[in-house]
């Protein structure tokens, strides 16, 4: 989440000293974020704000990732002037220690924003010409009060990845782990060195890069990638009904190229402050936003899922994907709601969508489809999607173990499963599917009568 965007703690605090030096200003919480983007406009969310809406949050997640926390001159925190110092615009040290508890109280983990690649014109590194050194002489992709940091000086390494270097000491103040921002711009080797230090600080979260494109070797030199891959494949497949067979093939080279483990740790993404919203991406077509978020949670990897995308809330690019969190239910989408609450009990139910192998399956397009499978048939998750806006017919071929003739299959995201029952037959299913519909199908083994399709193993 964005910090400063999605709750106040009801106590407004005073204007720190710095604001006039910095320029930034107070605004209402929930106002028009300003525009054109500057950053310097503040709406009062803070740390321990988010700790009074633990509740909310521990309804959806297991984690929280937040942007950057430490203290720097803007609303976002990308341009750090500390990178230990809380700022005092989120709460300081006081709101801090109250999220880390309210968070601890919910077992969920906590995930910090990292900024290893570049520092703000405030920070000491820049300020002082004996620190010349630690900085490259290029700006961060043009931003002159951006500086790139020297990441190949062992000085720069060691304060960052040290044994009391940055990561140490954040993932020992109760972190689980860290996002690093623009991981490319870290380079493998780097993010690797990362990835030893927070293992050795005793960060069981590990270190997710920020990868906007292929994730490649990232996926080896990580723990896992925040992945926008998937997100890239699906909306050009939306956008184009020509482009679904390139789409299906990216999707099924990731999950069948990259190393299981970090695949399923690897944050999947739809949106996220530096992306409209998912409504605005489909032009407001809630069929179409249904249908992302399905697949976003049936695809391997750990559904990221940007504070607002649970109750519909809307937003173009910077700066209109950051605006506040609202908190009137009455306002809220009460469909996308009742949607997301059901993908994520399905997910905390379901071990397939958490550790499932990937199985690509051959359908023609605009059908999207591949299975989730465990050793165990019955947990087996089938998710076929129509990415076209009339409704298709389809043969489903069914490479699965356990999949024969006449299995009963019910769809998991019906109100009522068995009201969308259809059956195995000979290795396949036929299925016709709405504009923009997806199904999540799973064998069930029961028949009236007391026949079961899967017997147990017989020997010789």
């Amino acid at each position: 989440m964005f910090v400063d965007r999605y709750a106040t703690s009801g106590v407004v605090p005073p204007e720190p000293e710095r604001a006039r030096e910095e320029a930034t200003y107070r605004r209402p919480f929930g106002s028009v974020p300003d525009e054109p983007a500057r950053g310097l406009d503040l709406q009062g969310g803070s740390l321990d704000g988010i700790a009074q809406r633990i509740e909310h949050i521990a309804s959806f997640a297991e984690a929280l990732y937040l942007t950057p926390i430490v203290r720097a001159p803007s609303n976002h925190k990308y341009d750090a002037s500390d990178l230990d110092e809380v700022d005092e615009h989120f709460g300081g040290e006081r709101g801090f220690a109250a999220l880390m508890a309210a968070c601890a109280g919910r077992g969920i983990s906590v995930f910090l924003d990292a900024v290893l690649n570049h520092v703000g014109s405030g920070h000491p590194w820049v300020r002082d010409p004996a620190r010349a050194e630690h900085l490259r002489g290029t700006p961060w992709r043009g931003y002159e009060h951006l500086r790139e940091l020297a990441l190949d000086e062992p000085a720069v390494r060691e304060a960052l990845c040290g044994d009391e270097g940055f990561v140490a000491r954040w993932i020992r103040r109760g972190v689980s782990g860290l996002r690093l921002d623009c991981a490319n711009d870290l380079g493998t080797d780097f993010c690797a060195e990362v990835r030893g230090a927070v293992a050795r600080a005793g960060g069981h979260g590990g270190a997710i890069g920020e990868v906007m494109g292929w994730p490649g070797a990232f996926m080896s030199a990580l723990d896992g990638v925040m992945s926008y891959w998937p997100r890239s494949a699906w909306l050009a497949a939306l956008a184009d009904e020509d482009h679904v067979p390139a789409s299906v093939r990216a999707l099924d080279r990731l999950a069948t190229s990259a190393p299981p483990l970090a695949l399923q740790r690897s944050w999947t993404v739809l949106s996220c402050h530096d992306t409209p919203r998912l409504s605005d991406q489909v032009g407001h077509d809630e069929r179409q936003a249904r249908l992302l978020l399905g697949l976003q949670f049936a695809y391997p990897g750990t559904p990221l899922l940007y504070y607002g995308e649970e109750i519909g809330l809307r937003g173009g690019p910077d700066p209109g994907c950051r605006g506040a969190m609202s908190w009137d239910p009455s306002a809220w989408d009460q469909t996308r709601l009742t949607w997301v609450r059901r993908l994520v009990a399905a997910r905390r139910a379901l071990p397939a969508l958490r550790t499932g192998r990937y199985t690509p399956l051959d359908v023609p397009p605009p059908f999207v489809a591949f299975a989730r499978e465990t050793d165990r048939p019955e947990e087996t998750l089938v998710c076929v999607a129509n990415l076209g806006p009339r409704a298709r017919t389809a043969n489903l071929l069914l490479p699965l173990e356990g999949y024969f003739d006449a299995l009963p299959l019910e769809d998991l995201l019906a109100e009522e499963p068995t009201a969308r029952r259809v059956a195995v037959q000979a290795g396949a299913v036929r299925l016709e599917l709405g504009p923009y519909e997806l199904r999540w199908l799973r064998g069930r083994d029961q028949d009236p009568s007391g026949y079961r399709h899967w017997k147990p193993s017989r020997g010789a």
